[in-house]
Order: structure tokens, then C-alpha cells, then sequence
């Protein structure tokens, strides 16, 4: 039996609120006069002698009552209003660079972090073109441990790359994504960035959602409700602590089918920081193996994939 792994690391996450400052000024960039700052600063020659410093000009001010305007100027869906003459092409998520990937692109345009644009930016797109585009057409069945936020970016990302597919989707929380206000907040921070959403994700046809299921729980993976045939991608995007990973891959490596992709992102991070215990954790002391895998389990040739 010959079967592809494939494997991505990166660095752990940085802080969100400090994200959104960041992308709210490269969103408003292009409208704040260069000028303005410069007449809004003293020298350090003036510091040092206790001069006060420069009064704000009038072209500051202009600016920011222009940008009080602008921040304002939202459709009535909550998308920048530059779509009503440009289209999606003038939203700030649309520009970030996709490398030639079509997954990256699909990644920004429902703000996932695999993609360029949103959050941790892993560019993961680039990577998994090269193994997955070949079999877009006859990919019919996705595993991912993992949703990430309410909005299901990587999922709805993933619907339009495998449009024959179904996917099967884990993940440990439950009220979470039946909670519609958190839906609705996450959906009106990510719009003003020209992410799309699908408020029915969960309802579509293809998904099949697989809510409560602890990734580090060896019993619930091998009971999910899979196609008795496997699955031809499982991607592990998880806990992100190694112990879990390795449980993971032991439990649902027999549901893979022949020539599928095993994918554990964030390989060696080590675990979110509000698990920080579980990263350092031994997979012996969480759950001691019952059948540790053979050798003949394991692939004579591994394609290890690492996005740059």
C-alpha cells in the first residue's frame, strides 16, 4: 500500500487585536496625506529642549474627519462600498498576494489564515496546489479536524477547490458554531475586510459537521462516521500539540484511501497557547497506544510539502 503524507509548519499565531489595528490602516492607507503625518511630529532636537510640539495642520485634520467619513462607508451588507463601482476586486483581502495559487486565493477570499491575507497569513494555498490540484476533479471525500473561527473559511474555501466533494468536519466545540450572534459578529468584523461567508455552511449538502469530537481522543476518531471506502484527503489543523497529532494520525491513517493525503499543519509549533501543557506532553502519557502502528503501515516514500 503506497499512500502520499504531506507535512507544513509554521510559526505560531500573532495577536488578532493587534492584527485588526494593522489591517484597519492598510485598509484606510491610500487616503492618509503623507504630508499630514509629517506636519504632526517634532524633532528630537525640540524634545530635548522642551519645545512644544507642532500643532496639527489643517490638512491632519481634513484627514481624519475624512477617515471618521470613510469608515462609515459600508454597503448594506457590511462590505466596503468601493464593490458598488469596482466590484470585489477593490476589497483589501482581494489584493493580497496569491502567488499563482488558486487556493490562496480562495483562502482570501473567505478569509482563512491558510491563505495571504487574514490573521497568520501560513500562505498554505502555495503548498497544497502542487500536491492537491491535480485531483480537484476527483477528490470525493475531505476529512479536516479543526474549523478555526465561525465562519468556516478553510470549509468554504475548500467547497469551491472540490466541487465533486463532501467533507466531513471536526471539531471539539459544539455551542459555538450554533451560537448566530457569535456568526454574525465574526461575519460583520470579517466583511469589512471583503471576506465572504455562508451563514447555511453548515446545511449544505456536502458538509457534514462532526461537532464535540476531541482530537486527542483516539476512541472518537476511530468511530467517526466516515465512508466505509475512506477518505481521500485528512488534514489535521487541530490542537496543534504533537501528542494530539501523533493520536490523530495513528487513529484515522487506516480510514485514508490508497494514493490519498495526510496533511498535520502546524507540524512541531507546538500547542495554542491556552495549551500550552498538552504540548509538551508525551502521547504515552495522554493515551497509551492500544495498537501502535507497524512498519507496513508506514509509506516507503513520504512527499513532504513546506509552504515559503
Amino acid at each position: 500500500m503506497t499512500m502520499t503524507r504531506t507535512s507544513m509548519s509554521t510559526s505560531i499565531r500573532g495577536s488578532q487585536l493587534s492584527f485588526f489595528f494593522r489591517q484597519t490602516f492598510q485598509i484606510w492607507q491610500p487616503i492618509w496625506p503623507p504630508m499630514a503625518l509629517a506636519s504632526w511630529t517634532s524633532s528630537a532636537d525640540d524634545k530635548r529642549r522642551g519645545a512644544p510640539m507642532a500643532a496639527p495642520s489643517a490638512a491632519l485634520w481634513i484627514a481624519l474627519l475624512s477617515l471618521l467619513a470613510v469608515t462609515r462607508a459600508w454597503t448594506a451588507d457590511g462590505y466596503p462600498d468601493c464593490s458598488t463601482h469596482a466590484g470585489p476586486a477593490c476589497f483589501p483581502n482581494r489584493r493580497a498576494p496569491h502567488h499563482h495559487s488558486l487556493l490562496n486565493h480562495l483562502f482570501n477570499k473567505w478569509c482563512s489564515d491558510k491563505g495571504t491575507y487574514w490573521l497568520s497569513k501560513h500562505n498554505y494555498g502555495a503548498a497544497y496546489d502542487t500536491v492537491l490540484r491535480p485531483t480537484r476533479r476527483r477528490t470525493r471525500h475531505l476529512l479536516e479536524l479543526g474549523v478555526g473561527d465561525e465562519t468556516a473559511g478553510s470549509l468554504n474555501a475548500w467547497r469551491e477547490y472540490f466541487p465533486r466533494a463532501e467533507f466531513w468536519i471536526a471539531d471539539i466545540d459544539v455551542a459555538r458554531f450554533a451560537d448566530k450572534k457569535q456568526w454574525a459578529w465574526a461575519s460583520r468584523q470579517k466583511r469589512r475586510h471583503g471576506c465572504f461567508d455562508d451563514a447555511n455552511v453548515w446545511t449544505a449538502p456536502r458538509v457534514h459537521p462532526l461537532f464535540g469530537v476531541d482530537s486527542s481522543n483516539r476512541t472518537q476518531l476511530r468511530n467517526l462516521p466516515l465512508p466505509a471506502h475512506g477518505v481521500d484527503v485528512i488534514i489535521d489543523d487541530a490542537s496543534h500539540a504533537i501528542a494530539h497529532q501523533l493520536i490523530a494520525l495513528e487513529a484515522l491513517w487506516p480510514r485514508l484511501i490508497d494514493g490519498g493525503f495526510y496533511i498535520v499543519e502546524d507540524l512541531t509549533i507546538g500547542a495554542l497557547p491556552w495549551m500550552r501543557g498538552a504540548a509538551g506532553a508525551r502521547p504515552s502519557t495522554l493515551h497509551p497506544p492500544s495498537h501502535p502502528p507497524t512498519t507496513s503501515t508506514i509509506p516507503s516514500t513520504n512527499h513532504i510539502h513546506q509552504p515559503h
